[in-house]
């Protein structure tokens, strides 16, 4: 659990947008047990029984680091409620985050730094889903939702972006599911008027325990006085031909579609799995020479994990994603909700290799592992609420990328876990180096070392069940 919680180094450069991703919630997604403590209650009313509610707090203490501006303590408390009743679910769950210094990542944001309170509570899940039998699901509220076998998060969707409002659609026939989601993002003020803007997404996939594939889609459409578009509300339908045959008044530059294809498969007699994602954006139809240059731009990652090889575990995960991808010469058409990337909170012209390996003992009581991050930014990068610097796309196709200064960035960590009852604790230590920082040119690396303790505790409760 707390892997999960504390799983990236966290400094913050103090009026740079530079350092690890703050991976708060989710990273290593591929060990996230939940195995909360269960307690169980007597059946005592219909209405009780439905309920399983989860209560999740954590902290976080650096004792030293070179970098005054890390985020020295930080506490996070979760509440969650899962409500069945019969064919309908009900989810629900609210975060209280409160740091010490303002942590701003891909999940979190404040509209302006000066009215920042540094005590955040939301609703950061609220969803109902109707399940009539085991073919169809249909779902509405707000959720996060990951698609891809990525530690990282999903090139096409991923839970790093703070979750849509919208309705989800779910299909099973056989081995395959089609999934739906189409949601209303932020609207944008450009000029004098009100820009509204609207995703959809779907995917099919074909699951086995030992292998599978997806394919997936989206479109982002927008314009003033624009409303949605009830073709892109059907996960069937190709929304590549939704952007190239009804343009609406608004041709090209009113939507944008992207592709992807992912994978995973289980090395024979081995326990490895090798593992996946093709992203393409944005798919165009024309042959003029801006198209060639900015539009059909492949972004990819790809990983290895261990799989069935107790007590060792861990993965090495890399790829690159194009400057032009999550990105667009319209800020309406950017692959982004309030400031969040929909998809890997990484965003565009950005190169990473980062894993981790490691082993328990005694059960899931004690482990340790050794974990690195190598990544490379290119000037594309997101400063403030939009991408910058912005550059001609006109005739770009010869072009060497990333352009401008280059950002890299080297971290290593070592951190020992024990696991007992209710709490977890985990020791960590280790480096982070930087060459230009923030994108600002300099002649040598610098090194920021820190270590700190992480604690977690969590408990789940419900009634007894038949």
């Amino acid at each position: 659990m707390l892997k999960i919680l504390s799983a990236s180094v966290l400094i913050f450069a103090v009026g740079i947008i530079a350092a690890p991703i703050p991976l708060n919630d989710h990273s290593f997604r591929s060990f996230d047990n939940d195995k909360h403590p269960l307690l169980l209650t007597p059946q005592i009313s219909e209405l009780w029984d439905v309920h399983n509610i989860t209560v999740q707090f954590s902290n976080r203490s650096y004792l030293y680091s070179k970098d005054t501006s890390m985020t020295k303590n930080r506490w996070l408390l979760h509440f969650a409620d899962s409500i069945n009743f019969h064919d309908i679910d009900f989810n629900f769950r609210i975060r209280l985050d409160y740091p010490e210094d303002r942590v701003k990542d891909a999940g979190w944001h404040s509209d302006d730094p000066r009215n920042d309170p540094g005590f955040i509570y939301d609703a950061d899940r609220i969803a109902a889903y109707y399940t009539p039998n085991e073919r169809f699901k249909f779902g509405f509220g707000k959720d996060r939702h990951n698609w891809g076998p990525l530690e990282l998060g999903g090139l096409l969707v991923s839970d790093y972006n703070e979750g849509f409002t919208g309705f989800y659609q779910q299909y099973t026939l056989g081995g395959f599911v089609l999934r739906g989601l189409t949601a209303q993002l932020n609207s944008m003020t450009v000029g004098s008027e009100v820009m509204q803007r609207y995703f959809s997404a779907a995917r099919l996939e074909y699951s086995k325990p030992n292998y599978g594939l997806a394919f997936g889609q989206s479109m982002l459409y927008a314009g003033a006085g624009r409303s949605w578009e009830m073709q892109f509300f059907f996960p069937f339908f190709i929304f590549h031909y939704g952007q190239m045959a009804y343009e609406r008044g608004y041709y090209n530059a009113g939507q944008n579609s992207q592709g992807s294809m992912d994978g995973y498969y289980k090395i024979y007699k081995l326990p490895v799995e090798i593992y996946g994602e093709l992203f393409v954006d944005d798919f165009q139809g024309h042959s003029d020479s801006i198209s060639q240059s900015v539009q059909n731009t492949v972004s990819w990652m790809a990983g290895l994990r261990l799989k069935g090889a107790d007590p060792w575990y861990g993965f090495i995960e890399g790829g690159k994603i194009s400057t032009y991808s999550y990105n667009h010469k319209d800020a309406g058409k950017q692959l982004m909700h309030n400031r969040c990337f929909i998809a890997t909170p990484l965003g565009p012209d950005q190169q990473l290799l980062w894993g981790k390996f490691g082993r328990r003992f005694l059960g899931d009581m004690l482990g340790a592992d050794l974990n690195f991050w190598l990544r490379r930014s290119g000037e594309w990068s997101m400063r403030g609420e939009t991408l910058q610097p912005y550059i001609s796309l006109n005739n770009t196709r010869d072009d060497k990328q990333p352009f401008g200064i280059v950002e890299d960035e080297l971290s290593f960590w070592t951190s020992v876990s024990y696991r007992k009852f209710f709490v977890d604790t985990e020791l960590r230590g280790g480096t982070t180096m930087y060459r230009n920082r923030g994108n600002i040119e300099s002649s040598k690396w610098e090194s920021f070392p820190f270590a700190g303790i992480f604690l977690s505790s969590g408990l789940s409760v419900r009634a007894a069940r038949d």
